[in-house]
């Protein structure tokens, strides 16, 4: 009885341990199969939101080239961007004729000048043309030599008469720009540009410290409360009318300029400010990007490049990353040509937008400067360039989308003949998910027979014992 009993607790103990191993191999197995699906997950996943029905009729149309050449794509020689506008601006004046000379003799005579009348409302015609006029004979480095760097906004304010028409340095931050039409005169001239910029360093919540700075050359790109710098000459100063009762009356310097300098952030090491989540992306940082993506060699964006950055790491942290160098993939799902304002900065005429969906279908957003002629939607794709920022909108659908932002030099359509490992990797892993499966399979049925057979024993003893017993039994009845 206690050996048929102790038989019996080795057989259970043996089948709770089989079970046990099976259990864990088929957890082993659930792993390995979210491991692999997750791997290859990212090649042919629908974005979070719904695609628009343009972008749905697009990718059914047997994967069409989404930039063919009807869409004049730039050849491998052709500038991305244009070069910037020079800015010298050291045409010389034209010669008048004779009649001009007389009618416009006031132009170039100094003693026009003083009809200048400071501290008033008013911006004398004569004067004005005469140092239009006499601006735009100048050199853009003879203004720059010739200038003072002493005569801030106060010296002028306090001694016009003493410093009318002397060279000046005037920095400081857009505050207006408008547009405006001029007479004819022997420059040719068509219209001025008028800035009026408070000056650096200017005392908060101060009347005065204004320029208003009228130009010969618009400058290309320029956005209220950019920070500028142009090399003129000093006409008069002058109260400025308030636009409602009680308004104050401002005090404001008036310059005669070529042009100005080149905008100042495009320069910058850091990428300028400010950067606000959550919207579209702004003019300054996108044009630093474009300029900085242009700029940089290819082989040093991919050396730089962070390729371990998830979509997470971009929408949870966009500051910390902000204006990195990543390198991105994903399905391509949008790819459009689109204008720049034809006065941006950096001379640009166009550049491609796009989105793409990663491994775990999150939409990214994209800038790029050069993609791949016939580049299809649909197509696996890396793209190389700097994160921007994090931009939340809501879908078509009616869905809120957070979608991080870059700005790239080059996209570049992923060739998975050349990416042996990965496949590789993955071949391995389907091929280690199968036999996982088949291992598991044999151990079941082998436990499932091995289960019967012992239990097919058990009932065996167990007849064989209750004979032996009730042949006992009748045995002890007979004696």
């Amino acid at each position: 009885m206690e050996l048929g009993q102790g038989v019996r607790d080795k057989h259970q103990e043996a089948v709770r341990l089989s079970r046990v191993k099976l259990a864990a191999m088929l957890v082993l197995l659930v792993v390995l199969v979210w491991v692999a699906v997750h791997l290859s997950r990212w090649g042919g996943q629908e974005p979070e939101e719904p695609l628009d029905a343009e972008t749905q009729a697009a990718m059914a149309r047997e994967k069409a080239a989404v930039n063919p050449k009807a869409l004049s794509p730039l050849s491998p020689g052709e500038e991305i961007l244009a070069p910037e506008p020079p800015q010298t601006h050291d045409a010389p004046a034209p010669k008048l004729t004779k009649e001009e000379a007389e009618r416009l003799a006031f132009m170039s005579d100094p003693k026009t000048l003083e009809e200048a009348k400071d501290g008033n409302a008013e911006l004398e015609p004569r004067p004005f043309y005469y140092m239009v006029h006499r601006v735009w004979g100048d050199t853009s480095a003879k203004l720059r030599a010739e200038a003072d760097p002493k005569l801030d906004w106060a010296a002028l304010w306090e001694q016009p008469a003493a410093h009318r028409g002397k060279a000046i340095r005037i920095s400081g931050q857009i505050m207006q720009m408008r547009e405006f039409n001029v007479w004819d005169n022997p420059m040719g001239l068509k219209t001025l540009t008028a800035y009026r910029i408070r000056a650096e360093n200017a005392p908060f919540a101060s009347k005065g410290h204004l320029y208003d700075v009228y130009a010969i050359e618009k400058l290309k790109g320029a956005l209220r409360y950019d920070h500028v710098t142009a090399y003129g000459r000093f006409l008069k100063t002058r109260l400025s009318e308030p636009e409602r009762p009680g308004d104050p009356e401002f005090q404001i310097a008036i310059a005669v300029v070529r042009g100005f300098e080149p905008l100042a952030y495009l320069s910058e090491p850091r990428l300028p400010e400010p950067v606000v989540d959550g919207n579209r992306a702004e003019a300054r940082p996108l044009y630093w990007l474009l300029k900085r993506a242009r700029s940089t060699p290819m082989a040093e964006l991919k050396a730089q490049a962070n390729d371990k950055l998830t979509y997470l790491d971009f929408t949870n942290r966009p500051e910390r990353y902000r204006g990195r160098p990543v390198a991105v993939r994903g399905q391509l799902r949008r790819l459009i040509r689109v204008p720049l304002p034809a006065e941006n900065p950096i001379g640009m005429p166009d550049v491609f937008y796009g989105q793409f969906s990663d491994q775990d279908r999150k939409t990214n957003t994209f800038y790029c400067i050069d993609v791949p002629e016939g580049v299809h939607l649909g197509d696996p794709v890396v793209v190389y360039g700097y994160f921007l920022k994090k931009w939340t909108y809501t879908s078509e659908g009616g869905y809120e989308v957070h979608s991080p932002i870059f700005v790239a030099k080059q996209m570049l359509v992923i060739d998975y003949s050349s990416l042996a490992p990965g496949r590789t990797l993955e071949a391995v892993l389907i091929v280690a998910v199968g036999a996982t499966a088949l291992a598991l399979g044999v151990a079941f049925v082998l436990t499932r027979r091995a289960d019967r057979r012992a239990a097919e024993a058990r009932r065996q003893r167990e007849t064989e014992l209750a004979r032996s017993r009730l042949g006992k039994h009748h045995e002890e009845r007979k004696s």
